[in-house]
């Protein structure tokens, strides 16, 4: 304002005449009138370009304006076929689908919607082409991994659920996000050492979680081995199983098969710290493997001096009463089949007092009542799953029932066929042992 108000003072200061020459022409004015009519020109031409360029502009406009509103419309249709896609309303996904990749370019929500798409459509092959685009989206990358891990399991596809693995390295991607499918897919294919070779570089030490499911994985790619006599491999990963989970029953279990024909003192020494560390019931099977070859007294002798902890275990007195009744010390072998029937009743215990009363015993009538006791037993199973409930005779890494992973565990309680215990205590007292 300043300015214009010092420029309006100095032309009325200023008076006189302003005379142009053009071609001949002469045209006089006053230096007021020219300056208002050269500030004149100025604004029409200055209107007249802004005008000019808002007409060239304006189908431009429209057209980004009509865009923008398809583009909205895609958008919603996108969010709204991914919440149909929740709650498995198939011809929602499908319509959403088509609308949101009418203006949509490839997005990575536009991917999911199209994945699930063609998963509630059980298109499999249009689902491993979309998967296999969304690992080139960082963002989409895990969910990809874990979809054609699955789909490899669907398959039989081993490469690709080793290449799946080998993308899983990847330092964004938790072990946790995809440790189950990589075990259901171990577990239908009885293929394990891919997925202890991904754990071995992929999990920190210091995890104790994911190095406790590595020794699962390790004793069964061993066991697997031994059963194909393959021995000295077996070895090899058991004992990677061991460094994790020194005292594990069915590690040392297999580790006694495998070490059976060495001499004997190193194993009676570990099975000796094992019962004093890890007491378990598999301890029989360990006894009669790592010991084999020995006759029955020596055999008592040698488990006797392993078995000198933990008397308010069943199974104890019941291995030890097994074990003299085979060096035929029946008196003994009946003190220890009774004590193991106070802490908990089993078949075992009642069959093999059977078999004694029977042999050396005329009470006909006591012997009938052990009978009918042992038979309302089944026989002892030392493992329960705790996820279906099934009873097994032996430890796995898996249900074979329902296949779950380490959900394998020792069962406590006896198992009495007609369910009526108040009956069998009342048959159990008026039992003379």
């Amino acid at each position: 304002m300043a300015t214009v108000s010092t420029v309006a003072m100095w032309v009325g200061q200023h008076d006189g005449k302003l005379i142009i020459e053009w071609f001949g022409w002469e045209v006089s004015t006053t230096p007021s009138f020219f300056v208002i009519l050269l500030i004149t020109i100025i604004f029409i031409l200055y209107i007249s370009i802004k005008f000019s360029i808002r007409i060239i502009k304006l189908p431009f406009t429209i057209k980004k304006k009509i865009t923008n509103a398809r583009l909205k419309k895609s958008e919603n249709a996108l969010y709204n076929g991914i919440i149909a896609s929740s709650y498995g309303n198939i011809s929602e996904v499908n319509k959403n689908l088509i609308l949101a990749k009418k203006y949509l370019k490839k997005t990575p929500l536009l991917l999911l919607l199209d994945l699930q798409n063609s998963i509630l459509k059980k298109n499999n092959k249009n689902s491993f082409l979309i998967l296999s685009n969304m690992l080139s989206y960082p963002t989409l990358k895990p969910l990809a991994i874990k979809g054609l891990i699955t789909y490899a399991n669907k398959n039989n596809d081993v490469e690709l659920f080793s290449n799946m693995l080998d993308r899983s390295l990847d330092k964004k991607i938790s072990v946790s996000w995809i440790i189950q499918d990589a075990l259901n897919f171990s577990i239908e294919k009885n293929d394990w050492k891919n997925l202890a070779n991904f754990l071995e570089k992929k999990i920190d030490r210091k995890n104790k979680k994911d190095n406790y499911i590595l020794s699962l994985i390790n004793f069964k790619i061993a066991n697997n081995l031994y059963l194909d006599n393959n021995n000295e491999t077996a070895l090899f990963y058991l004992e990677k199983s061991l460094k994790t989970n020194k005292y594990f029953p069915a590690f040392i279990e297999l580790y006694c098969k495998l070490k059976k024909i060495e001499h004997k003192v190193s194993l009676i020494k570990l099975l000796k710290k094992y019962w004093q560390n890890f007491p378990s019931p598999n301890i029989e099977n360990c006894i009669n493997i790592g010991l084999e070859g020995l006759d029955e007294l020596s055999k008592l002798k040698e488990a006797s001096k392993m078995l000198v902890k933990h008397d308010n275990l069943y199974y104890k007195h019941l291995i030890l009463g097994k074990l003299k009744y085979k060096a035929k010390i029946w008196g003994e072998a009946k003190k220890d089949f009774k004590k193991s029937i106070r802490i908990k009743p089993t078949k075992a215990a009642y069959y093999y007092l059977y078999k004694m009363e029977k042999k050396f015993s005329s009470d006909i009538i006591n012997i009938s009542k052990l009978k009918k006791l042992f038979s309302q037993f089944d026989e002892e199973s030392n493992f329960l799953c705790s996820f279906c409930k099934t009873k097994l005779i032996s430890w796995d890494v898996f249900c074979n029932n329902c296949k779950q992973f380490d959900s394998i565990n020792i069962s406590t309680k006896p198992i009495i066929k007609n369910n009526s215990t108040k009956a069998s205590n009342q048959l159990l007292n008026s039992v003379k042992i």
